[in-house]
């Protein structure tokens, strides 16, 4: 009360802050950054070791467990779970959300410091890294023209990645794809043999002759000279005179001995662009940074590059910040569109301009305030703030509604009772400042609980609920403030209507006074009608209540509803051990079914293979290996086509899972479906927790049977893959010993005869690129089985050579590819998508069929990826659910200070929820993570028209009106106001539930919204009048017997 005597008392004030926040949101507004999501901190840190050459289970058993078992006992850790290939191991310290993980990975590298004794020797320094959301790349920049693979790459990488590396924002520009420059020497070993040099020699010669060395200071005269002796090559060819060895007194050359080569490394990977052999730039930000800033950034300077030839095009092949803009567009115009269609209601209603002009002037002011806070708090303006400002349009008009309903009817008869207009406007903002402020609390309030939700599901929806409780406060004050000056300076009393008149705008008010006075008399009739027959409205409702329960059964769950986010993914594996060019020509096939049966795709981006160091992939790389691709479909944005990506996969799915000689999986979504099942591989995750590797695959092949039948299940995959082709060399150790050879020689030797070592770097004078320069075999001399066992090693005892074949034995393996491990065990997993049925039902029934099925001892088979996710989320918003109601409750019972008048007030709870129900069912909507916050925020907003009718019959009361008079008045009085807020609120959501500015992340919680109050506005009307009369009558008896 005492906020509208300062604005009334005070109103040029009062109009210079409303004008400042007008100002500042708007400066706020064009200042703050955009990005897709609010900046979420995963709580994950990796362990990322190399150890060149070692097979899967060697890494496993030397590096991955000696990690996991000296990062365990770090503090806060929720689970560790590890991944290891040919040479890599990656350890993932899963901690719980939260948890402080700067703190942690301190912890972390300390920890590998000290175990650093318990690796082999050999083992790379153990890297620790942080995940960070803003790895993923902003956009990629693909790179075409006339030049070769291997110029392409130099020129990205030495001329394009610099350039776009200083852009402000961008933290990194890696390059994928292509050719990288290498100096090859390459060794004849019948030559080498026949003279007598060991390989392992020619790489330390080559290191020792391209030197340079500082060889201290010459004084000479009055200056000092630094001494630096250069022998470094500046061109290629003289690599071929670099002595190896001299033989009576004769040099014996590289020239003599093999054969010098300006090559390229070994291709292990290959990226494809629409159809052609290219290279990208993954363009990543810094933290903080603005994508669509960063983004636009990088599309001007690469259209103004520089050093570049003009054959060469860049281009911009992918780019997150176009579903940004599209979202924040989208949630925008329906914003707006829902703003108009509230104030379109109010205007109906109300019938008078200026009021309806009055009362619009709070969402814009609200949502001024709310910017403000964003600019001074660091928030950015993303899919979920943007989407709580869309979610609140309708309720933020609320308030001002109620006061200026109030406020016109106190002014109809203010001059009959002899008082002011200024008298009247404070006796009407008295009237409803108890009921508005309880309706924003508890509107409010049931926010609070998020803090005891977990994961993802936290992060996500406190930005939301942050922004409409903001908001929502915001729009309280200028109910209390703004809306009673204006109503004071500019509202006047209604007009008589003139029966007799033929202007338009008066007929149209007489018609609508009619049609509302009848719906006001209609309403009235409907509650006496209840009052009489009690006990068939109490039990009507509550039999309409528990059928609607029924419809759970027909309602789908799953975590988060997929978004067409105008992309899609198909994985492709070959079988194990298939050469990087018949991987490619199987790609060939899929691009050309893309193209030809997807007119809307705009890019096509093909990543086969593994990056070069590890043949089975690198730690990070999505492909296990040369047998395995990746092709990212874009799409063009969804105005701009007819068909969902959800369509056009299932109308391309058959037609690439049908291609023979390989598995192929498509994945919907892009870098929001990522985030929002961050630790799930796939919605259905069957895991199978066991040591024996053939007890393992055995399980997995019956399980994998087992999802493949369950209907609605996809893309089934197993995660082992096996029959990598592995040859394993075992040394005898005691004969080599005996013959003066180790162990460590006979290593060296077959790693840089086979795969290469790198003896030296080559710098090119011209551009100042360095290049690796490689030793190893002919490929004639290292590509067959008997290549290896004709190796010689050289005894540090005789001097004489020996043949590896007569120091170790040779023998030809399958392993697996990858061996993941998770709470320190082997897991294999079984996983599928969801298509036509939702993953609640396909989840349960795979759980029904496992129950049949033997598990041998010590396995152990677990349901996780989304459906453990969603049973966690689920069980967090059931709590907040719980602990909303209590919240509500108590903060209505101490302003009315009553117990029984908020309990009548709460049947407005179940009410909402068989709205929602109806609401979920009749628009196929799943009951999801989204739609469970929108049944939490309909329980604020719901109990706001039980306490607009409790309140004021209670007033009524006061004043010694019989009870029924008073409900009846009461209920007649406060009609309009909860149909005016209702239909706001509804229209206002309409726009957002139907997704028609093209986002619809937030569909399903403003579905939910709308179901809830509808039908609990239409119960409540009748319901808790008659609730109300029949408590009363009983506290009353109560009262009487005890008097007597």
């Amino acid at each position: 009360m005492w906020l509208t005597r300062l604005a009334l008392k005070y109103p040029i004030t009062t109009f210079m802050f409303a004008l400042a926040v007008f100002v500042l949101g708007l400066v706020s507004f064009l200042q703050l950054p955009i990005d897709m999501l609010p900046d979420i901190q995963v709580p994950t840190v990796t362990v990322v070791t190399y150890y060149k050459g070692a097979g899967p289970q060697d890494m496993e058993q030397s590096i991955t467990f000696p990690i996991e078992r000296t990062v365990s006992s770090t503090t806060d850790i929720d689970y560790i779970q590890s991944s290891t290939r040919e040479g890599v191991s990656q350890v993932r310290v899963y901690f719980n959300w939260g948890a402080n993980t700067d703190v942690g990975m301190v912890d972390i590298i300390q920890k590998i410091n000290r175990a650093m004794n318990l690796l082999p020797v050999g083992t790379s320094q153990p890297m620790v890294l942080k995940f960070d959301i803003t790895s993923m790349p902003v956009c990629q920049v693909a790179i075409s023209g006339d030049l070769d693979q291997r110029d392409l790459y130099d020129l990205a990488l030495n001329v394009i990645e610099p350039q776009l590396e200083h852009i402000p924002g961008v933290a990194s520009a890696s390059v994928r794809g292509g050719k990288v420059r290498e100096i090859q020497i390459r060794v004849d070993r019948n030559r080498i043999e026949a003279l007598n040099i060991p390989i392992t020699s020619i790489t330390q010669a080559v290191a020792n002759s391209n030197l340079i060395i500082p060889s201290g200071e010459l004084k000479a005269g009055i200056y000092d000279y630094s001494l630096k002796t250069e022998s470094q090559f500046n061109v290629v060819e003289p690599m071929g005179n670099i002595v190896v060895k001299t033989v009576n007194g004769v040099p014996i050359r590289i020239k003599d001995i093999g054969s010098v080569e300006d090559s390229y490394e070994e291709q292990s990977q290959m990226i494809r662009t629409n159809g052609q052999p290219g290279v990208i730039l993954r363009v990543q930000k810094t933290p903080g940074a603005n994508t669509v800033d960063v983004v636009n950034q990088v599309v001007k300077t690469i259209a103004n590059l520089r050093d570049v030839p003009p054959s060469v095009k860049a281009t911009l092949a992918s780019d997150q910040s176009l579903y940004i803009k599209q979202s924040i567009e989208g949630l925008l115009r329906e914003g707006m569109l829902g703003a108009i269609l509230a104030m379109a209601v109010i205007l109906i209603f109300l019938r008078n301009l200026r009021g309806a002009g009055i009362i619009f002037l709070a969402i814009p002011l609200s949502i001024f305030v709310t910017l403000i806070f964003f600019r001074f708090s660091g928030t950015t303006l993303n899919i979920m703030t943007l989407g709580g400002l869309a979610l609140g349009i309708g309720r933020l008009v609320d308030d001002s509604i109620v006061e200026l309903e109030v406020i016109t009817r106190h002014y109809k008869d203010y001059k009959d009772k002899k008082t002011t207009k200024l008298q009247a406007t404070l006796d009407a903002a008295l009237e409803v400042a108890s009921p508005i402020f309880i309706s924003t609390l508890t509107t409010v309030i049931v926010f609070l609980p998020v803090v005891f939700l977990e994961g993802i599901t936290k992060m996500l929806f406190i930005p939301l609920v942050l922004t409409i409780s903001i908001s929502l406060f915001a729009s309280f004050f200028v109910s209390r403030t703004v809306t009673p000056l204006l109503c004071y300076r500019y509202l006047k009393p209604e007009d008589e209507d003139n029966n007799k008149s033929n202007r338009i705008i008066n007929t149209l008010k007489l018609k609508s006074k009619i049609f509302f006075d009848n719906i006001d008399e209609f309403y009235s009739r409907a509650i006496k009608y209840a009052l009489s027959h009690r006990k068939l409205i109490v039990f009507s409702v509550l039999g309409f209540s528990l059928i609607s329960l029924l419809l759970f059964k027909f309602i789908g769950t799953e975590f988060f509803p997929d978004q067409d986010e105008s992309q899609f993914s198909v994985s492709i594996r070959l079988p194990v051990g298939t050469r990087i060019e018949e991987t490619e020509k199987f790609v060939k096939k899929v691009e050309n079914i893309i193209q030809k049966n997807i007119p809307e795709v705009r890019t096509i981006i093909s990543d086969l293979g593994a990056p070069s160091g590890s043949r089975s992939g690198s730690a990070f790389g999505g492909n296990s290996g040369s047998h395995a691709a990746s092709v990212s479909v874009i799409l063009i944005s969804p105005e701009e086509r007819k068909r969902s990506v959800f369509e056009i996969i299932k109308d391309i799915r058959p037609k690439l899972t049908s291609l023979p000689g390989a598995q192929v999986i498509i994945n919907t979504g892009g870098f929001l479906k990522f985030l929002f099942n961050f630790g799930s591989s796939a919605p259905i995750d069957v895991t199978i927790y066991g040591h024996d590797f053939e007890t393992a695959n055995k399980l997995s092949q019956t399980i994998y049977e087992i999802v493949k039948s369950t209907p609605g299940a996809t893309d089934v995959l197993i995660s082992r893959e096996l029959n990598l082709p592995e040859i394993r060399v075992k040394i005898n150790r005691e004969k080599a010993g005996a013959l003066g050879v180790n162990v460590a020689q006979i290593s060296n030797t077959i790693s840089t005869a086979i795969s290469g070592t790198i003896a030296s770097a080559f710098t090119d004078p011209k551009t100042g690129n360095i290049y690796n320069v490689l030793v190893r075999m002919s490929e004639d001399y290292r590509n067959k089985i008997d290549d290896i066992k004709k190796l010689t090693v050289q005894s540090n005892v005789t001097g004489e050579f020996i043949q590896v074949g007569n120091l170790a034995d040779i023998e030809i393996t399958k392993a697996p590819i990858q061996i993941d491990r998770r709470y320190q065990k082997r897991i294999v997993s079984i996983t599928a998508n969801t298509q036509g049925r939702d993953l609640g039902s396909v989840a349960n029934e795979i759980k029904s069929k496992l129950a049949n099925i033997e598990i041998p001892s010590g396995f152990e088979v677990k349901i996780s990826g989304n459906v453990e996710q969603q049973q966690k989320a689920f069980g967090g918003l059931l709590l907040a659910f719980i602990l909303a109601i209590i919240l509500v409750y108590m903060v209505m019972a101490s302003q009315f200070q009553s117990l029984i008048d908020p309990f009548i007030i709460m049947f407005t709870v179940p009410l909402g929820i068989v709205g929602v129900l109806w609401a979920l069912f009749l628009t196929g909507t799943t009951l999801s993570v989204t739609s469970s916050e929108g049944v939490i925020v309909m329980v604020g907003i719901v109990v706001s028209n039980g306490i607009l009718l409790v309140d004021h019959t209670n007033r009524l009361r006061k004043r010694g009106m019989q009870l029924y008079e008073a409900v009846v008045l009461a209920g007649r009085t406060r009609l309009r106001p909860i149909l005016m807020t209702t239909l706001a609120t509804v229209l206002g959501l309409i726009p957002l539930a139907l997704g028609i500015g093209g986002e619809s992340s937030q569909s399903p919680l403003a579905i939910a919204v709308i179901g809830g109050l509808s039908v609990s506005t239409v119960l409540t009307l009748l319901f808790v009048p008659t609730i109300y009369t029949i408590f009363e009558e009983r506290v009353k008896k109560e009262n009487k017997n005890i008097e007597e």
